[in-house]
């Protein structure tokens, strides 16, 4: 009756969660930030940007992505969900995985 769980993220995911990078060096290698995903359908945010071209990075989120307004839900979405960073193909590798 009910759809059976999701697997974990890294499984899920084909370019699975890579380990944050410093923002300045994500932004020097070309990468914009782009939306968060649930983990469960990452996958489908994933194959849509590479569908456009994209090379796609998922990042788990961190405190710091939150104002001092939301500190209290920060946690949990912290460990809920990734975010979504893309850059077009051919740019600086300095900021991959």
């Amino acid at each position: 009756m009910f759809p059976d769980p999701a697997p974990p993220l890294r499984e899920e995911c084909p370019s699975s969660v890579a380990e944050p990078i410093p923002a300045a060096e994500r932004d020097a290698g070309g990468w914009v930030r782009r939306n968060l995903a649930d983990p469960a359908r990452a996958r489908e945010t994933v194959e849509a940007y590479e569908s456009l071209g994209f090379e796609v990075r998922l990042e788990p989120l961190s405190p710091d992505d939150f104002g001092p307004e939301c500190e209290s839900c920060a946690l949990t979405a912290c460990r809920s969900f990734v975010m979504v960073y893309t850059r077009k193909p051919g740019k600086d590798d300095r900021a991959t995985e």
